[in-house]
This record gives C-alpha cells, structure tokens and sequence, in this order.
C-alpha cells in the first residue's frame, strides 16, 4: 500500500506538469504563421498537399488551440489548489480496485476448484490451436485496406496519424497500437498485425471466461472453440484492421458488466466500464452497435431485477464514456470538427423504404459470411439451435435471457434510426456472443467428459480445414497483390524519371506500402501521361497504350511496359 501511496503522490505533482507543459505547447503552435504550419503538415499528405488547410481552416484552428490552452492552465490551476482532495479521492479508488479484482479472483478460485483436469486441457489444446491457426495467416501478403491505413496513418508521426480522420479508415487506436509496434520491432505486414493477432488470441479467452459466468463452464469451452475455429474472426485476426479489437472490447465490456451486476457500488469497475467504451469508440465508432446493446442489457438488469441502486453510477458511467470519448477524439474535433466522425461517405442513410426492401437480403449476406469455413448443415443448425436458447433458458429474468433480448433490440433500434446498412465486417462483434448463446443449447443435455471431446473435435476440425482449404482467404484473396513485394523491388531497378506506373485500387494500395518501405518515390504512379517515357502495367494494358511487351513475369501477375505513347488522351 506504501508503494500505491508514492505513486499517487508522483502523479498528484506530475498532474499540474502536464497541463502546464500542455498549455505551453499550445500556445506554441497557435503562434506559427500559416505558411510554414501548411509547408510543414503538407510534407505529410501523398500528393504534398493538405487541400481542406486554407487560411479560414488555419485562422479557426488557431482560436480553438488557444481556447484549449486555457483550458488546460485552468485545470492545471485546479489541481493544484485541490491538490488534498484529488490524493484522498485517488487512495479511494486504488482500494476499489483492489476490491473490484480480488472478488473476481476470489470466484474463480472456487470455479477453478470445481473443474477437472481435462477441462483445462481442453481449453489449453483450444487456445493452442487458436494461435497456430492464426499465426498460420499472420504473413499472408499485405491487403488493400491495412495498406491504406498504413501507409496514410500509421507512418505518420503520432500528432499527425491520430488528428487526420480525413477517412474512416483511421481506426485511432489500432493505429495508436500499430505504430508503437512498427516503431519498437520495425516495418513488415505481420508486425502491422500484431494488435490484433494478440487480441484475437485473448478474445477466445476471455469468451471463455464470459460464456461461463454468463452460463456455464461447458457452455464456456465449446464456446471458445467456435471463436477460435471461426474463420471470419481468424481473419481479422489477421488483418491489420481495428474489428477484431473492437469485438475483444465489446466481450470483455460485457463479463465486467456481469462483474459490476453483484458490486455494483465499486467505482473502479464503473470507471473500467466507462473507459473500455472509450477505447471502443475510439477505435471504430460503430462500436455504437456494440454499446447499444450494453446499454439496453443494462436497462434490463435495473428493470427486471428491480436493481435500482445500478442507476446512479450507471448514469455517470455514461457520462464517463462521452468525457472519455471527447478527450481522446479531441485532435480530430480541434482539427476538422464533429462532422468527420459521424459522417461517413462510404455508408450513407438511405430511404425508409429502400432501407426496409434491402435488408432481408442484408442479413442473409451477413449470416452467410459468419459462416464461411463451416458446412451447409451447421447453417442450418445454427440458426435453429439460436431460436430454441429462449426456451430451454426459462428463466425470463436471467442475465442470459436478458442480454439474448437485448442484443436484436438494442442494435435494430440504432439501425432504424440511421436507416443505412454498414459494411457486413462491423457486426463480427456479436460472433462470440452468439458462439455463448448456441454452446449452451448444444451442451444442455451432454455430460462434462462429453463437451471437453466436443470441444477438441470442434477446434481440431475447424483448424485442420481452415489451414487446409485456405478458408480465411474467402475475405482476403480479392484485394490482395501476392506479388507486390517482388514488383515493388524489380521496378525500383528499372524505373526512371519520368516512367509511370499504372495500378488501380485494390492493387494500388499494396503497391504503394512496398514503394513506401522500400524508399521508392511515389510520384512514379502521379506522373502526367503525356510525359511519361514508359508506362507499366499489372495483368492487363488499356487499349489506347500501343505496342505493350512482357517486361516481367511474376508467380501470380504479370507486368507489362508500354512507350509513353498514346492514341487519345486520358485513360
């Protein structure tokens, strides 16, 4: 206790620091003048130019880092004079903190107590194959997507990187977390990976942990078994992309609600909530979704199981998640304001009644794509298995009950209110979930010994077939330049100014990563056409280029060079 007592006693002096030094910063940079702030920031953009930096753009700019600067001397002021009453508050938390996890311990002492030998080498056997099946796709080609997010954000300094939002690409802290890894084991696609190769790993334990306080330990570990074996989650388990991040948030977001529902008067747990959200939102904001359902389960908590005294600190939790949000996404609010984050081009409102007539066949894309890798029959199954748990769980007021009916509710009243229909990869979160919900269907009737051999035969056959049919690359296999690498370092010997390389989207993007990594200059895809010397061009040349020749052949593609000549211009 003498030890947390220092540590708080360092952080109440470096507190002030903080916001002081912040405030000098600040105040620093809103004194640059427009031209060598835009020339600065403009060396980051592809193209050398920052187009939404205009004078009105700067001059805006400018008033809200000074706003900000007094904002952040004030706090730094009030720390200072509450200097006593911020230590007493920080002594109270480290207590519930420490409270808040010795009862998790303490309850899964006496689970652990309870459970046999095999069943926890069952769960080793599954998260060791878990990893191998991930770790067998982890070097697979770099993908159009994680490129893009690369190359745009997380080479960038992170002042840069985590103030642009100019694409909803930027998932903020996969980025904050890709480019500590790049800066501490270097430049390659599987180190790109690493964030969510981990927390792809820790998702099928800590699925594990949920579905069994949420169930039961059979449930639990046939549950893991789906997660780990699923080839949608191995995917973006594998894909340097924030999904798989967002999905381990919105799992372990649940089981510390179920923590919260028997103690619900410690704070900590209420701040872990909060800040969980946080870095949910702060990765993708589709964690709406995720959050919707949160909520609702608990609404449902303080409704049905007349636990009322939830209420107070629920209100601030919320509250907390809001304060949370705003500071971490405030470079982007100081910079390009509130309508970057909640517009999105790529996914548009549509009409109430096109919204209505789509997502029939919406659903059934979304459900057959959580079924990649797995046989018609499960399909099936699957669904049936999904509407049978209400009945077989009768307990209407059980917290399984209750988080099974606000799962639809609580994401169908967001969709209905947005009426627009998101990419299919932003509801991979409710895999896990309802992997909880079919396991304990499936394991109702079967004995302890009997789950432990489902569930090795479950992640046996899943690994096994995945590895062996590819099944990961449905997802990948369309957006992927296999031969990138190797085009990238045959043409930094052959390029010459003025030569023009032609490649479109999704081929562009991994092109551009190995031209970046390999210090090619990427003015060789911007070149004018009619001053192009040569032009080269992957798998097929347009048919106003004359006379194109096979400069080289690759394992997977094929590049062909052309005379900067050509019959009519433009492409």
């Amino acid at each position: 206790m003498n030890l947390f007592k220092r540590a708080v006693n360092i952080c109440i002096f470096c507190i002030p620091c903080v916001f002081f030094i912040t405030s000098i910063v600040l105040l620093f940079v809103s004194t640059i003048s427009y031209e060598n702030f835009k020339n600065y920031i403009d060396a980051f953009a592809s193209d050398g130019n920052v187009s939404f930096l205009t004078l009105d753009f700067y001059k805006t700019f400018v008033t809200k880092l000074r706003v900000l600067c007094f904002v952040s001397t004030t706090l730094g002021a009030i720390s200072i004079v509450f200097k006593k009453h911020i230590k007493n508050k920080a002594l109270f938390f480290i207590e519930d903190f420490n409270s808040f996890f010795s009862s998790i311990f303490k309850s899964w002492k006496g689970l652990c107590e309870e459970t046999s030998r095999s069943h926890w080498i069952a769960l080793s056997v599954i998260i060791s194959c878990s990893i191998l099946y991930r770790f067998y796709f982890l070097f697979e080609p770099i993908r159009c997507d994680e490129a893009f997010s690369y190359v745009h954000f997380s080479s960038k300094p992170f002042y840069v990187a985590l103030s642009n939002y100019t694409y909803p690409n930027n998932h903020l802290f996969h980025t904050f977390l890709v480019k500590i890894f790049t800066t501490l084991f270097g430049n390659a696609p599987w180190i790109l990976r690493l964030p969510v190769f981990l927390s792809g790993i820790g998702l099928v334990i800590v699925t594990y942990f949920f579905c069994r306080m949420l169930f039961n330990k059979k449930s639990g570990l046939v549950a893991a078994a789906f997660t780990g074996g699923s080839a949608l989650l191995v995917e973006y388990s594998t894909n340097a992309r924030g999904y798989c991040l967002v999905t381990f948030i919105f799992i372990t977001l649940l089981f510390v609600v179920f923590n919260l529902q028997s103690s619900y008067k410690n704070r900590i747990g209420w701040i872990l909530f909060s800040i969980l959200a946080s870095l949910g939102f702060y990765t993708v904001p589709t964690m709406l979704y995720g959050l919707a359902v949160v909520v609702l389960w608990l609404i449902f908590l303080i409704k049905f199981n007349k636990s009322y005294t939830i209420i107070k600190p629920f209100i601030f939790s919320i509250f907390g998640i809001f304060l949370f949000t705003s500071v971490l996404y405030l470079p982007i609010l100081l910079t390009l304001g509130v309508d970057a984050l909640i517009w999105n081009p790529f996914v548009q409102p549509l009409s109430y009644s096109i919204f209505w007539s789509k997502l029939p066949s919406y659903l059934i894309d979304v459900f057959q794509e959580w079924n990649v890798g797995f046989p018609d029959f499960f399909i099936f199954g699957f669904l049936v298995v999904l509407v049978l748990f209400p009945f077989l769980s009768k307990n209407k007021t059980k917290l399984s009950n209750l988080l099974y009916i606000a799962t639809p509710i609580g994401i169908g009243l967001i969709l209905v209110v947005q009426h627009a229909l998101p990419p299919s990869r932003v509801w991979i979160f409710l895999l896990p979930l309802l992997y909880g919900f079919f396991s304990f269907v499936v394991t109702f009737f079967l004995k302890d010994q009997a789950v432990v051999f489902v569930s090795l035969i479950v992640i046996g056959a899943l690994t096994v077939s995945g590895i062996l049919f590819r099944s990961p690359d449905y997802f990948s296999k369309k957006d992927a330049l296999v031969d990138a690498q190797d085009i990238a370092l045959y043409l930094k010997n052959e390029l010459k100014p003025k030569d023009r390389v032609w490649v479109e989207s999704p081929y562009f993007e991994p092109l551009e990563y190995y031209f970046f990594i390999h210090e090619i200059p990427r003015e060789y895809f911007f070149i004018d056409p009619a001053l192009a010397q040569k032009n080269y061009f992957i798998n097929k040349v347009p048919k106003n280029f004359k006379e194109p020749k096979l400069a080289q052949k690759f394992e997977h593609s094929t590049l062909y060079v052309s005379p900067g000549l050509l019959q009519r211009p433009g492409l």
